[in-house]
Parts: C-alpha cells; structure tokens; sequence
C-alpha cells in the first residue's frame, strides 16, 4: 500500500435494514406496545414499516430465537405470555449467569472510559427513579443492562 492509499477513511456502512426492523421490534415489544398473545404477520408488518418482508422476515426470526416471539411456521409469528413459573425459570437462569458475566467485566471497569456508558444508565435510573418515571427508569434499566453485557468477553454468558 503507497501513502496514497492511507488516505483513504473506512467507508462507514449504513445499518442493514433487517437490523433496523429488529431494533423496531424489538423496542416495541420491550415497551409493552406489542403484548402477549398479539399476532405479527410479515405482510401487514412490512406495509407498516415501509420496507419488503424479507428484512421482517428476518427480524422475527431472529427475534424468535431469542425467545421473543413464537412462530407458527405460516410467516406468523406471536408474542408468548410468560406464566409466572416461565419468569421464575428466567430469573433463575439470570441469577445462576449474571454475577460470573460481572465478574469477568470488574476488572475492565477501572477504566473511567470503558464503563461511561455504565455510569449514564446509573445516573439516569437514579433520576428516573427520584421524579418517578417508571418508563425512564425501565429504559435505563435496560441501558444499563446491555452497557455492561456489551463488555463480557464471552458472549455466551
């Protein structure tokens, strides 16, 4: 490579489109916009997001790998309800994993940089929870949550 070619600045792609219905879907049914029980067809989903059903497609897929939502093999997908056994189990899973996750990260959050992220979801629990905003405080939460899990070294944990 001459010096000519280090003048050149990594072209910055722009988000996929099945990514961004993901995020669309995900944010909603995190929200509680779109609850338990409530079917999610591709056609009726792709006219409301304005883009075709293979990135919807591919966003409940993915979602429904996660556990977010059932499929009935038909292109129609659901939001499961979780029965209080279901979240008992979730909680469990979460308890048994989550503190080893931490662990390995406590070493990583010396760095005042490394854990900002950490600190702005904190602080804006905190305030959420003084003035009583119970949505702020979810989406802080949830901040918080993927603030500290962006920095687990093993993603299966």
């Amino acid at each position: 490579m001459n010096d000519r070619d280090r003048s050149f600045a990594p072209v910055e792609r722009p988000v996929a489109l099945a990514e961004q219905v993901y995020h669309a879907l995900r944010d909603r049914l995190r929200s509680g916009a779109i609850g338990p029980g409530q079917a999610l067809q591709e056609v009726q989903l792709a006219e409301a997001l304005g883009v075709s059903r293979t990135p919807v497609r591919e966003a409940m897929a993915r979602l429904a790998t996660e556990g977010l939502l059932t499929s009935d093999h038909r292109r129609s997908f659901t939001v499961p309800a979780l029965s209080r056994k279901d979240v008992e189990d979730i909680y469990e899973v979460r308890y048994l994993v989550e503190p080893a996750a931490l662990r390995r990260i406590a070493p990583l959050t010396v760095d005042v940089h490394r854990r900002a992220s950490i600190d702005a979801a904190l602080c804006e629990a905190i305030a959420a929870h003084r003035t009583g905003d119970a949505d702020a405080f979810r989406e802080a939460h949830i901040r918080y949550r993927n603030a500290w899990l962006a920095l687990v070294p093993n993603a299966r944990l």
